[in-house]
């Protein structure tokens, strides 16, 4: 019998092929242009490019595939340290791998490498902002092709500058969002108004009684329960807990193979919870997209609406809600069912 593959890696593996999606588009709409440029016989570097990091860039590559570094440029004045010119990057990352992958491809190769780095690094800083994949795709495709990254081929060390920054800034941004949950946890822990053990997101209880092993439950499990633990909190007025754990929420939703209007109605009401009502607007505006009619969307929508008092977008959504409720409600919905307690609440609302 073939053994099968560990739940973690399997998963792992999927999210990586997802990620292509996006990621392979961007690095072929990059590339293709120059490479028609550069098929053509021309080249890509000019200005300072040209002038001044070409004809470096040979003594360059030549260490690099040495193993050694680039210290000394014998062709300048008497001789001149070439390391020490920090223009030119010469340990750079793209610099290695172009030496190491294409030594014969000069400032081309170096140049077509940053473009595509740069239209990958903004997909990427556009994910970690939340981002759908075809939304990645996009701002990659536009960074990559737009006129400061494809005209900074006059200046080597602008461009170089400019496919890192989206890196840089994701890389902040993630940072950042740790930050903030260290922050989150840390406040909780020691407010008197908060029991760590009995708030731990996968608590079965009081005291953390009945605790369950996180690692025996699915995504889509650990996602429900964490909702589940907001909007107890939230029913129970602990406000500090509910922005402690909405977060961790989100995250484990966005962080599902796929999200059905169940999964988005459920985000929706934690956005909602912690005043995020752009990204509950979001949600319900999804639902509604594919089913018009779906009462999930309809509440949510209403509630948003009332909240941001959208005084007619919330009657409209309840005149809605009110006239779709009868047939919906008659369908085997699972997730009405999950929910009813909710759609009850939201159809007395809609009737006042």
């Amino acid at each position: 019998m073939t053994p099968e593959p560990e739940r973690g890696t399997g998963r792992f593996a999927s999210g990586a092929r997802r990620e292509l999606a996006w990621a392979a588009p961007v690095a072929l709409a990059a590339a293709l242009p120059l490479a028609v440029v550069l098929a053509r016989g021309g080249t890509l570097a000019w200005g300072d490019t040209a002038a001044l990091f070409a004809p470096v860039r040979p003594l360059v590559v030549a260490a690099l595939r040495a193993f050694r570094a680039p210290l000394w440029n014998p062709f300048e004045a008497m001789g001149i340290p070439l390391h020490a010119q920090l223009i030119h990057g010469a340990l750079h990352p793209v610099s290695w791998l172009t030496a190491l992958l294409a030594p014969g491809g000069g400032m081309d190769a170096l140049l077509v490498a940053n473009v595509v780095l740069a239209g990958l690094g903004a997909g990427a800083l556009a994910r970690t902002l939340g981002a759908s994949r075809a939304g990645a795709a996009v701002a990659g495709c536009g960074y990559a092709l737009s006129g400061y990254v494809l005209g900074m081929s006059a200046v080597l060390t602008y461009q170089t500058a400019a496919a890192i920054a989206p890196w840089v800034v994701a890389g902040i941004a993630v940072v950042a969002l740790f930050a903030l949950v260290a922050v989150n946890r840390f406040s909780s822990t020691n407010s008197p108004s908060t029991n760590a053990m009995s708030n731990a997101p996968f608590a079965g209880g009081a005291g953390g009684a009945g605790a369950v092993d996180i690692s025996s439950m699915s995504p889509e499990e650990r996602a429900q329960r964490l909702f589940n633990r907001v909007m107890r909190l939230q029913s129970e007025n602990k406000m500090d807990s509910v922005q402690f754990f909405a977060p961790m929420a989100l995250d484990a939703y966005f962080a599902l193979p796929s999200m059905d209007d169940d999964s988005r109605y459920d985000v929706g009401r934690i956005a909602e919870a912690v005043g995020a009502f752009p990204l509950a607007k979001a949600q319900a505006d999804t639902i509604l997209r594919s089913s018009p009619n779906d009462l999930l969307g309809l509440a949510l929508a209403m509630r948003v609406a009332r909240e941001t008092k959208d005084t007619q977008a919330a009657g409209d959504f309840a005149k809605r809600l009110l006239a779709a409720a009868p047939k919906e409600r008659k369908k085997d919905n699972a997730a009405y069912k999950a929910h009813a307690a909710d759609l009850d609440l939201a159809l007395k609302e809609a009737a006042r």
